[in-house]
């Protein structure tokens, strides 16, 4: 007969779940059953070291609508190896258009069950905050103020780059807090291509393609006066824009790091035959109060996360096991096609001591069947 592991006393799970040391595995112990599970919540896990390496979260590529939702992975930077985590809360979770991070949240947003919105927890899907319903083809990119909390006062504020279904502009920001029964868009003086968002110093700032840093005041009630202003211009010398190709492209990256504001500015590269990577990243801190900027040549003892689906942010390297210091990680969108159709899998992490980009030549390898890897950061629900 076999072992019936589901009926294991209580005790006995919770002096397993104690000698766990990585949340990787704790994850796995508590997506076993639901015994299992009661015994893994945050104040059983035991570990001597809570600082955890941020993960990659992947979906399969083209979902079957009458199939079953299939469940997401992570992988784990500090074993390289991929985990299942517990079910996806809704079929629309496999078939949103928009899967984006931030803050350890995860944003699914489709446009093919009448633009459902949801965010929630990766490590307690079941848990959701519904969102307004809203008119878009396709989020891009969103920032969170603060992680969400499930009990109210929810004290936390969303900004998101979408595209509006009725709308010509290429894209456009709008912003949403709890107790707001729709979202607003913030209104700026011209049309722009928003390239990314984050929340810094109580505010939440926008950078677009002409390389200006926006302050953003999504609360402002005078209709009369626009919510978005130019804080700074990265009037960038030649030698440090070399965009010159037609078919490269500039990535612009907004990340805070050690109280002070990034723009990170990446160059992907085409090489032909389908073929387009990163290639570069420089990095420049921003003084948010005067315009000025400057080029920063090395991160010291921090490594940023940058995504094309998630919100990018710093963390310090020595307090992570596995971590390299003055380093940038970034993963691209699988989705992404090229002028060929050939799928780019651009993940890796760039040396800013001697400009060296090394690329998870493995993990491309063998997920290829996977899109949409999202920079997700280890936390529990109540974090």
């Amino acid at each position: 007969m076999e072992p019936n592991w589901s009926s294991l006393p209580e005790d006995l799970l919770i002096a397993i779940a104690n000698r766990i040391l990585s949340l990787e595995n704790y994850v796995v112990f508590g997506s076993v059953c639901r015994s299992w599970r009661s015994a893994a919540p945050k104040e059983n896990f035991n570990s001597s070291n809570h600082q955890l390496l941020p993960w990659l979260m992947l979906r399969q590529t083209h979902p079957d609508l009458h199939s079953q939702p299939q469940t997401p992975k992570i992988y784990s930077l500090t074993n390289h190896r991929l985990y299942r985590i517990p079910h996806p809360p809704h079929r629309s979770y496999c078939t949103a258009n928009s899967i984006l991070s931030s803050l350890g949240w995860i944003m699914a947003a489709s446009n093919h069950h009448r633009n459902d919105i949801s965010l929630f927890h990766p490590l307690s899907p079941d848990h959701q905050i519904r969102l307004p319903l809203r008119n878009i083809n396709v989020v891009y990119k969103f920032a969170l103020s603060s992680r969400p909390s499930l009990a109210p006062p929810r004290d936390f504020a969303v900004v998101a780059i979408d595209q509006s279904s009725d709308s010509a502009a290429k894209n456009q920001l709008s912003f949403w807090r709890p107790g707001r029964s729709s979202w607003a868009r913030i209104r700026a003086e011209e049309p722009v291509l928003f390239l990314d968002v984050v929340h810094f110093n109580g505010r939440f700032y926008a950078v677009d393609r002409r390389r200006r840093v926006l302050a953003l005041s999504p609360d402002r009630q005078d209709r009369d006066r626009r919510m978005v202003s130019v804080v700074s211009e990265l009037n960038l010398p030649k030698s440090e824009a070399p965009f010159l190709n037609p078919y490269d492209v500039e990535m612009l990256y907004l990340v805070e790091s050690e109280g002070a504001l990034l723009v990170v500015q990446g160059d992907r590269q085409w090489w032909g035959h389908g073929n387009r990577e990163t290639t570069e990243f420089r990095v420049f801190e921003v003084n948010v109060n005067d315009g000025s900027f400057w080029k920063v040549e090395s991160l010291g003892d921090r490594a940023l996360f940058l995504g094309d689906k998630s919100s990018s942010f710093s963390i310090k390297a020595s307090d992570f096991l596995g971590c390299k210091c003055n380093c940038i990680y970034f993963a691209d969108d699988f989705r992404k096609l090229d002028n060929f159709g050939v799928r780019s899998k651009d993940i890796g992490v760039f040396d800013m001591k001697d400009g060296k980009l090394e690329r998870f030549f493995g993990f491309e390898n063998r997920e290829s069947e996977y899109l949409t890897p999202l920079w997700v950061q280890p936390s529990f629900l109540c974090e």
